[in-house]
C-alpha cells in the first residue's frame, strides 16, 4: 500500500509517495535558516527502515523543489518494492513453506539512507548533492548520487550544457581531463600502476556525453565538482569518485 505524504513548505505544496504500511516516527521540518528548510525522513515499513533528510529552498521555484522531493519519494518507493520482493523471493527458496508468509524482524529490515548537503547557497546560485545509499539484499548495497543546481541570476536550472560557455568542444575537453584525473586517483586508491586501471570502464563512463557529466555541484563561480557513482568509472570496491575542474576549461 502506498501512502501519499503532502508537505506544505513556505506557501507551496510538495507531494511524494511512500510505500508504507506503517510509519514509526514523524516527518519533521526543521528550520535551518530563513531560506532553507530541511525535511527529515524517518519512515519504517514491514520491510524497510528509511532515514535521512533533504532540503527545500524557500526562494526558488516550486518546480525545482518538487523535483528534489520527487527524487526522494521515488527512491523510497523503489527501495520498498525491491526490499519486499527480495525478501519474499528469499523466503520462497527456503525448505519451509510457512516461511513464505513471514516478514523480517525489525533487525532484519532492509535500509535506505538519504543524505543531502547544500554545497552552495548565495545570491548567484544554489547547489546541492544527495547520496542515496540502500541495501535491499544481495552481496552489497547500492549508491545513487543526485545533484541539483539553480542559477538565481538567470532563473533557471543549471545543466552541464550551461557550463560550456559556448565552447563546442567542452565535453571533449571534459572527457580528456576527467580520464586523466580519475585514472591517477583510482590507481592511487588501489595502490596499483595507472596502466592497471580498468580503462574500458573508465573510458565508457567518461565518454563525451552529457549523461556522463550530469552529476555535478558548483562550489563557486570558477569551479565544478563532477561525481561518478560506483560502476560508472570503476568497480564497486572503489566506491564513488569525484574530480574538481576549473571553469572555463582550457
Amino acid at each position: 500500500m502506498y501512502t501519499l505524504l503532502v508537505l506544505v513548505l513556505g506557501g507551496f505544496l510538495i507531494a511524494y509517495a511512500i510505500y508504507s504500511k506503517k510509519t514509526e516516527g514523524p516527518i519533521a521540518i526543521n528550520m535551518v535558516n530563513p531560506i532553507i528548510q530541511t525535511i527529515s525522513i524517518a519512515t519504517t515499513t514491514d520491510y524497510t527502515i528509511v532515514t535521512g533528510s533533504y532540503p527545500q529552498f524557500g526562494d526558488l521555484p516550486m518546480d525545482f523543489n518538487k523535483k528534489i522531493a520527487e527524487v526522494v519519494g521515488q527512491a523510497i518507493v523503489e527501495h520498498s518494492e525491491n526490499s519486499r520482493d527480495n525478501w519474499n523471493a528469499e523466503q520462497n527458496t527456503t525448505a519451509s513453506t510457512s516461511a513464505t508468509s513471514t516478514k523480517p524482524r525489525p533487525d532484519e529490515r532492509f535500509t535506505l539512507d538519504i543524505q543531502s548537503t547544500v554545497v552552495r547557497n548565495d545570491t548567484s546560485a544554489a547547489s546541492m548533492i544527495m547520496y542515496i545509499n540502500g541495501f535491499s539484499g544481495g552481496a552489497h548495497g547500492y549508491q545513487n548520487i543526485m545533484t541539483f543546481n539553480y542559477d538565481r541570476i538567470h532563473h533557471q536550472e543549471i545543466t552541464v550544457q550551461n557550463l560550456s560557455s559556448g565552447d563546442i568542444h567542452f565535453l571533449d575537453k571534459l572527457s580528456i581531463v576527467s580520464r586523466t584525473l580519475l585514472q591517477k586517483d583510482l590507481a592511487t586508491r588501489a595502490s596499483i600502476p595507472t596502466n592497471e586501471v580498468d580503462h574500458d570502464m573508465l573510458n565508457n563512463g567518461t565518454a563525451p556525453l552529457p549523461i556522463n557529466f550530469s552529476t555535478f555541484t558548483l562550489p563557486n563561480d570558477h569551479q565544478a565538482i563532477f561525481y561518478f557513482a560506483p560502476y560508472q568509472v570503476a568497480a564497486w570496491v572503489y566506491g564513488d569518485s569525484k574530480i574538481t575542474v576549473d571553469l572555463p576549461l582550457k
